[in-house]
């Protein structure tokens, strides 16, 4: 089990919060960094200190927002009262995973397929920010990738659903991704608008060489 994993047991299994808080403070990155396409929206979110959370619906992953569900308490004889009882919890899950919008981070700047498929093929931009000027409830948690995303409906949760929503297929581990969650109980909607910190530094790729822009006094 490496330290994301473990800070994730002890902060949503464990509820040892203290001890998954010390082990974040010790083990975190100093910066995380925001790729962009670099649309109009994007700028104008940059321009006016602000991050986008998509709506955990929308993102490009099709398997976010669907576990694999298991009952360890229950003993079901007949395959269609176990299916009947899936099909009524998917669509409830279904439901609660709509309520949460994420922003997606990453470690490194220094990542191909992060600029190739979010930063419109190097035509865009990267937003580096320290990492401790995010402050409650925009914390910023670790993403860990795993080979299965089951989770037991029996110990069905809050706690439970945020360990889930900060869980990928291992397919997706190239991207160190790092993620702000933060759940919108009104009308669901494809993304919300929260203020940003100021950004540490701005990367853009000119003639296949990386260039950095320090941001002085202000994100615009």
């Amino acid at each position: 089990m490496n330290w994301k994993e473990e800070f994730l047991e002890k902060m949503f299994v464990e509820k040892d919060i203290e001890n998954g808080l010390l082990l974040y403070i010790e083990k975190k990155p100093e910066t995380i960094f925001r790729y962009r396409y670099g649309n109009e929206n994007d700028k104008n979110a940059l321009l006016n200190n602000q991050i986008w959370l998509s709506n955990m619906k929308c993102v490009d992953d099709k398997f976010e927002g669907q576990l694999e569900i298991s009952h360890s308490s229950m003993n079901l004889n007949f395959n269609f009262l176990e299916d009947l009882l899936k099909e009524k919890v998917e669509t409830i899950i279904d439901e609660i995973i709509s309520t949460y919008y994420i922003a997606c981070f990453c470690e490194s700047v220094q990542k191909d397929i992060m600029w190739s498929w979010y930063a419109n093929n190097y035509k865009g931009f990267c937003i580096e920010y320290y990492i401790d000027s995010f402050e409650n409830p925009q914390f910023v948690f670790p993403v860990v990738y795993k080979d299965s995303k089951k989770i037991d409906i029996d110990n069905l949760d809050e706690s439970q659903m945020y360990k889930s929503i900060l869980t990928k297929y291992s397919d997706w581990s190239k991207q160190d991704e790092w993620r702000i969650i933060l759940p919108f109980y009104d009308d669901k909607e494809k993304g919300k608008l929260i203020e940003q910190p100021l950004p540490k530094a701005i990367y853009m790729v000119l003639c296949q060489d990386l260039v950095q822009n320090k941001m002085r006094g202000s994100a615009g």
